[in-house]
C-alpha cells in the first residue's frame, strides 16, 4: 500500500485525477502543476509509486455492478449505432470508453474494435463523382451571382 507520504503534492494529485479516469495523462499533468506535461505525464505514469496509488484509489472506489453493467452495455450500443451509421470516430470514442470502463487500455490506447468495412470501388467511384458535382455546383453558383 502507497503512502501518501512518499509522493510529492503534485505527483499525488496527478495519481488523483488519473485514477478518476476522465483525463489523460498529459491533462492530468497539467492540471497537477506540471510544467511539460505533454512530456511528463507519460514519464509520470510510469513511476511504481504514481501507480501504486492509482491502484489503491481506484481498488477504493468500487462502482456497484448493475451501474456498471448498464454504463457498459449503453456504450457497445453507442459504438455500434456509430459503426452502423459510418461514424467512425464516434465508434472509435465509445471503444475507448468502453475499454477504460473496463479498466482494460486506461484509455492509452484502442481496445479491438470490430474492423469497418471496406468501400468496394464503386462506392468510392460514387462518393468521388458526388463531391465533385458537389465542388462543381459550388464553382456554377458563385459564377451566377
Amino acid at each position: 500500500m502507497t503512502t501518501r507520504n512518499t509522493l510529492s503534492n503534485r505527483r499525488e494529485l496527478f495519481a488523483k485525477l488519473v485514477a478518476s479516469g476522465n483525463l489523460s495523462n498529459t491533462e492530468a499533468a497539467r492540471r497537477a502543476g506540471y510544467r511539460h506535461p505533454d512530456r511528463l505525464g507519460h514519464r509520470l505514469r510510469k513511476v511504481a509509486a504514481v501507480q501504486e496509488m492509482i491502484a489503491e484509489i481506484r481498488s477504493n472506489t468500487r462502482v456497484p455492478a448493475e451501474a456498471l453493467e448498464e454504463h457498459l452495455q449503453t456504450l457497445e450500443k453507442i459504438r455500434d449505432e456509430a459503426m452502423a451509421t459510418k461514424r467512425y470516430a464516434a465508434a472509435l470514442k465509445a471503444q475507448l470508453a468502453l475499454g477504460r470502463a473496463l479498466g482494460l487500455n486506461d484509455g492509452l490506447e484502442a481496445a479491438p474494435m470490430p474492423e469497418a468495412p471496406a468501400p468496394s470501388s464503386a462506392e468510392l467511384v460514387q462518393r468521388i463523382v458526388a463531391r465533385l458535382a458537389k465542388v462543381e455546383g459550388l464553382a456554377a453558383a458563385s459564377y451566377d451571382d
